[in-house]
């Protein structure tokens, strides 16, 4: 999907993200390569997982997994 991480697009409090494309679809998509190590950091992970979750806007895709 990412063709080894190659393509970074942006960095969160818990880890980077990636370019990648869906090998079904061949839709683009944005994968979050988590931090080894990040246990203190798994509640703000969880938080932000759940405000993507909950955000729709025109401009933005919905979260897939």
């Amino acid at each position: 999907m990412t063709e080894g991480f190659k393509e970074e697009i942006g960095k969160g409090s818990s880890g980077t993200v990636y370019k990648g494309t869906m090998m079904n679809c061949q839709k683009l998509v944005a994968i979050k390569k988590l931090k080894k190590g990040f246990v203190e950091e798994e509640r703000e992970f969880l938080t932000e997982i759940k405000v993507i979750g909950k955000t729709h806007h025109r401009n933005l895709v919905c979260l897939l997994g």
